[in-house]
């Protein structure tokens, strides 16, 4: 009887080692699966971040472009107005003489 008695109690632990290992492990897989739906939902975030970074990276590269194509075409513009500043003033003496006839100046070669 007293071995009836130690298998029942055996049994008993068992039992109850058995239902705290069935929670334990529900408890477990409630956690990965939690987990797994965060690393999901971050990952999604990070693609949508990397994308986001790669379009404002290319609409900047885009407008650095722009900006030096528009500096250009000043400098160009810049560049031909003093070019023909420089014409005017060759053929017209210099700027000079306010009102004397502007080939005045001009000397001829000899």
């Amino acid at each position: 009887q007293s071995l009836i008695r130690q298998v029942d109690s055996t049994k008993q632990a068992t039992k109850f080692l058995l239902k705290q290992l069935l929670l334990e492990s529900h408890k477990s897989g409630r956690n990965n699966l939690m987990a797994s739906r965060t690393h999901e939902a971050l990952q999604a975030e990070n693609t949508q971040l990397k994308q986001l970074n790669s379009s404002q990276r290319l609409q900047y590269e885009q407008t650095i472009t722009t900006l030096q194509n528009k500096l250009k075409a000043r400098e160009a513009t810049i560049a031909e107005q003093n070019k023909m500043i420089d014409q005017f003033r060759k053929y017209h003496g210099g700027g000079g003489g306010g009102g004397r006839g502007g080939h005045a100046h001009m000397v001829p070669n000899s």
